[in-house]
Formats: C-alpha cells, structure tokens, sequence
C-alpha cells in the first residue's frame, strides 16, 4: 500500500468519521454506526404533486460498518425513516449512499 493511501485510511478513521471530530451516531438500518449525513436542500416533488417534497441527503459512512453495500433502489432506514438509494459509490473505503424521500 502506498503512503498516500495509507495516511488517507488513517485520516478517514481517525479525523473524518470520528465523533469527536466530523461523524455522528446515527441508526442505519437498525444499527448505529457513526457517519456524516449532508441534507440537500429540499425541493418540490417533480410530478407538482401540492404539498409533497422531495428530501435528499448524502450519508458518508465507513463500508466496513455496513453489513451490506446498499443498492440502487432500495429502502434505507436512517434514524427511523425509509429512504430509497438513489447511487452508491465507494470512494477508498467510504461509501457515499445518496437518499431520496417524499415527504410532506
């Protein structure tokens, strides 16, 4: 393994999904794991459908705390809500799972 890549597995435990620095526990699917959660902005729901909005976040959590890596189109519960996966990718050990609910 190269030092690059090396100092960056150090950094992404030690500094970017640490509680004590970036990461809070949260419940993904009935498990709490620490990760960092990015809510987007929440936008109208594309079909005008009055009242319902379209909530999205990105969840950046280490791979090796999930039990599974989540796939498009599933639900994934997060802190006691259901979200579908809309993309997953795995960037050096981090996946970054972006969700999507209608809420109202």
């Amino acid at each position: 393994m190269s030092a690059f890549k090396e100092a960056l597995r150090k950094d992404v435990e030690k500094t970017f999904i640490n509680i004590d620095e970036f990461a809070d526990v949260h419940d993904l699917n009935g498990k709490s794991i620490p990760c960092i959660i990015d809510k987007d902005l929440t936008q109208p729901a594309q079909q005008n459908l009055e009242g319902v909005f379209l909530n999205t976040m990105t969840i950046y959590v280490k791979a090796s705390d999930l039990d599974l890596r989540p796939v498009e189109g599933e639900l994934f519960k997060v802190d006691g809500s259901f979200h579908f996966v809309r993309s997953v990718s795995d960037e050096e050990g981090i996946y970054s799972i972006v969700c999507e609910a209608n809420e109202q």
